[in-house]
């Protein structure tokens, strides 16, 4: 009986171990899968910077538009724009979607009321241009 005994507190002694190591192999799987999320997270980082910098080569009439529509939204701030400006606007983001190889069709707004505010229409212009820069980001 106590070879018996022996041999079970051996045999215990070995599970204890095994189940020691399993938890530190479970623990540095861990570190190890932490590692390589944030190795991901930095290469899409750099993939994002690159798309960044690779953006920064602009033609001159992206350019043009980008001013336009900065100054539009600057003329908004301080009064509401005219129903030319606000459709000069819309001609401008149409022309930056063109430019930047994306849609012209807005399926939100496929057709707006007569009667909307310019402050209405210049959200709706901003949402296309906040969209825009998410879908390029």
């Amino acid at each position: 009986m106590s070879k018996q005994i022996k041999v079970l507190e051996k045999e215990f002694k070995t599970i204890s171990a095994l189940e020691q190591k399993n938890l530190e192999l479970k623990e540095e799987n861990r570190k190890l899968k932490e590692a390589v999320n944030q190795l991901i997270a930095r290469l899409d980082a750099l993939d994002q910077t690159k798309n960044k910098l690779v953006k920064l080569e602009i033609s001159s009439e992206e350019l043009i538009i980008e001013r336009q529509i900065q100054f539009l939204k600057e003329s908004a701030m301080l009064r509401p724009l005219t129903l030319e400006e606000t459709k000069i606007l819309d001609l401008h983001i149409k022309n930056k979607r063109l430019l930047t190889d994306k849609s012209t069709i807005n399926a939100k707004y496929k057709s707006l009321p007569d009667d909307m505010s310019d402050d209405e229409l210049l959200r709706i212009a901003e949402s296309v241009e906040t969209q825009e820069e998410e879908d390029g980001a």
